[in-house]
């Protein structure tokens, strides 16, 4: 328990530490001025497990800060709720390859996406209900880096058997694949989304938005 932490309850900072393990831990915050995170990553960390956490009353669940990367990280059965930072304020937020979120229970975000990944390259994101997004965000958006080359793009991703509610809010989308703006030159494609089920809220604008290439979309439920 943290009150008024400025970092994370945990912080992983040593890009040379590889093959670690984090089970079963409460990380609770102190509410809605909460400015820490869950799970700090501050260096490009490999072969990370984060495994039935509980976190919530934080600003942040687990945040990658910069342009840091998680590889080869398995973020599973995790409960992350009631998160409230205004920038970068998500369940996840952050840059993954050859990765998966599987089975969490993700949301809500008050002032934030509940779940989102800025670049993803062989990642499979299935099995979590996610829902409750703040005004304008959206449940879950997928994005990508600006393009200088493929190492920038985000492609080859499962999106699959996930449950997505957009809440009450005039939120934007329930799943987004795309930049957040038209000018924005992100590259994404080879994304599959499968058997999911998509449920709108009162105010929900669009409940499904592709803004990429060569996207498979089939079997969900809307």
């Amino acid at each position: 328990t943290a009150t008024n932490l400025t970092s994370g309850l945990i912080n992983v900072a040593n890009a040379t530490a590889t093959d670690l393990r984090v089970c079963d831990l409460d990380l609770i915050g102190s509410g809605n001025t909460d400015p820490g995170a869950s799970v700090l990553v501050e260096a490009n960390i490999r072969n990370l497990l984060l495994l039935r956490l509980t976190s919530y009353d934080v600003a942040k669940g687990v945040t990658c800060t910069g342009s840091n990367t998680l590889t080869g990280t398995v973020i599973q059965e995790c409960a992350i709720r009631n998160f409230y930072g205004a920038s970068g304020g998500t369940a996840f937020f952050g840059r993954l390859l050859s990765s998966a979120l599987l089975g969490n229970n993700l949301g809500p975000s008050f002032n934030e996406h509940v779940l989102r990944i800025q670049k993803a390259q062989r990642v499979a994101v299935c099995n979590n209900a996610m829902s409750s997004p703040t005004t304008t965000k959206n449940t879950f958006t997928l994005r990508a880096d600006v393009h200088a080359s493929a190492a920038d793009d985000t492609y080859r991703v499962v999106i699959s058997n996930n449950y997505f509610y957009a809440g009450t809010a005039t939120t934007n989308y329930g799943l987004s694949l795309g930049p957040s703006a038209n000018s924005e030159n992100h590259h994404l494609y080879d994304i599959l989304v499968e058997g999911n089920f998509l449920k709108a809220g009162t105010s929900t604008q669009n409940i499904y938005g592709i803004s990429a290439s060569r996207v498979t979309t089939r079997n969900n439920l809307f």
